[in-house]
C-alpha cells in the first residue's frame, strides 16, 4: 500500500512537471512570435522606409549637386581668347582690344575677310573717340556680339576729318562705308548711349553707308542714340550752325545704295536725331530699291524724335521735307510704307517728327507720311 502511494505521488509529480514544462514551452513559442513581429515591423517599416528614403534621396542629391558644381563652374568661366583661333577670330574683351582693332583696320589696313569679330564682354568706350571702321577690310565678315553692349561710342566726324581722303566715303557709324560685294553679318550686338556729330554724312549707329553690300542684322539693338546733324535750314555758314548738314540719318543704317540688307529682331529705342532729309528709325534711305517692308521682321522703334530741315537746294519746297521721313525706312520711290511694315510684324510707339522750318512744329506718323503713290507719279 505504501508503494502504491509512493508511485501515485511520483506519477502526480511527473504529471505536474510535464504540465509546467508544456506551459513553459507554450510561453517560449509566443516569445519568438512577438519578437519576429517587432523585428519585422522594425525591418519592414522603420528600417526599409527610413534607410531607403534617406540614403537614396540624400546621397544622390549630394552626388548630383557635386556633379553639377563643375558644370556650373564651367558656365561661369566664360571662354577666353585662347578658345578662339586667331586665324578665324578677333576677340574683343576690353576697350583696348576694340581700339586696337580699329587701328588695325583704319591705319594698318588689315584684311578680316571671312573672319568673326567676337565680343566676350560689354565694352565701354567712354573717354575714347571712335573713328568709323573702313568696310574695305570686311568681306563675309561676321560680328558676333554674344548679347554684349558697346557703350558710349562717340564720333566727331566732319568734312575735315575723313580718314579716307575721298569725299565719296560719306558713311558714319560703328562701320563707316561698305563697298559693293563686301557683305557682312551682325548678330547679337547692342549699342547704348552713343553720340555722333556729323557734317555731310550718312549716319547710322551700326553702319553709315552701304555702297552695294548686303548686311544681315539679327538681334541688334540701339538705345539712347543721338545724332547732331547740324540742323539749321537757313544754311548760312558753319560758324552759325548752318550748311553743311547731315543727311540720310537713322538708328541702325544711314543709307543703302544697292545690296539686299535684312533686319530681324532689331530694336531702336530713345532715338534723337537731326539732319536734312531721309530720317528714319532703322534705315535712313534705300537708294537701290532693293529693300522692302518684308526686309524687316519683328523690329521695334520706340520713343524716337527726328528733327529735319530743308533748303539744301532751291528745288526743295517748304512741304517737301515732310515727305522725307518715316518710322522704319525711307524707300527710293518715296511711297508710304509704315502700314506695310506693321502688317509684317513690326511695331512702333512714341514717334515724333519736328519741323525745323516751322518752329519745330511736331508731327506724328498719323499725320506725317512719305509720298503717296500719286505724289510720286506712279
Amino acid at each position: 500500500m505504501k508503494k502504491l502511494l509512493i508511485l501515485a505521488l511520483a506519477f502526480t509529480l511527473c504529471l505536474t512537471l510535464g504540465l509546467c514544462l508544456a506551459a513553459c514551452d507554450s510561453g517560449n513559442e509566443e516569445t519568438p512570435t512577438d519578437a519576429p513581429s517587432e523585428s519585422t515591423t522594425d525591418a519592414s517599416t522603420d528600417a526599409p522606409t527610413e534607410a531607403p528614403t534617406e540614403a537614396p534621396t540624400e546621397a544622390p542629391t549630394e552626388e548630383a549637386t557635386e556633379a553639377e558644381t563643375p558644370a556650373d563652374g564651367d558656365e561661369t568661366k566664360a571662354p577666353g581668347r585662347e578658345d578662339y583661333p586667331s586665324d578665324q577670330y578677333v576677340v574683343i574683351e576690353t576697350p583696348e582690344d576694340l581700339m586696337a582693332f580699329n587701328k588695325s583696320v583704319n591705319e594698318d589696313y588689315e584684311d578680316y575677310s571671312e573672319m568673326t569679330v567676337i565680343f566676350l564682354n560689354d565694352i565701354d568706350l567712354d573717354g575714347y573717340e571712335w573713328i568709323p571702321l573702313d568696310g574695305n577690310s570686311f568681306f563675309e565678315t561676321t560680328f558676333e556680339g554674344k548679347g554684349h553692349t558697346i557703350k558710349h561710342m562717340t564720333i566727331n566726324y566732319n568734312t575735315e576729318r575723313d580718314i579716307t581722303g575721298v569725299e565719296e566715303y560719306l558713311g558714319c557709324g560703328f562701320i563707316g562705308n561698305l563697298p559693293a560685294g563686301n557683305d557682312i553679318y551682325i548678330y547679337n550686338l547692342n549699342f547704348d548711349s552713343c553720340y555722333v556729330t556729323a557734317r555731310e554724312r550718312h549716319v547710322g549707329c551700326v553702319v553709315g553707308r552701304s555702297l552695294g553690300a548686303s548686311v544681315e542684322f539679327e538681334n541688334v539693338s540701339v538705345t539712347n542714340f543721338t545724332v547732331d546733324g547740324w540742323c539749321d535750314y537757313n544754311n548760312s555758314k558753319e560758324e552759325t550752325d548752318g550748311y553743311p548738314i547731315c543727311f540720310r540719318v537713322a538708328g541702325v543704317m544711314g543709307a543703302s545704295w544697292g545690296g539686299y540688307s535684312t533686319f530681324t529682331n532689331v530694336t531702336v529705342k530713345n532715338l534723337k536725331i537731326s539732319g536734312f532729309h531721309n530720317l528714319a528709325g532703322i534705315l535712313g534711305y534705300d537708294g537701290g530699291g532693293t529693300i522692302s517692308p518684308y526686309s524687316f521682321e519683328n523690329c521695334k522703334v520706340e520713343d524716337a524724335e527726328m528733327t529735319f530741315s530743308y533748303c539744301l537746294g532751291s528745288s526743295y519746297t517748304v512741304d517737301m521735307p515732310r515727305k522725307f521721313v518715316s518710322v522704319f525706312f525711307n524707300g527710293s520711290n518715296w511711297v508710304d510704307n509704315i502700314d506695310e511694315c506693321v502688317e509684317n510684324g513690326n511695331t512702333y510707339s512714341g514717334i515724333s517728327f519736328l519741323d525745323w522750318t516751322d518752329d519745330l512744329h511736331e508731327y506724328t506718323p498719323d499725320d506725317f507720311r512719305s509720298w503717296t503713290a500719286e505724289e510720286a507719279g506712279q
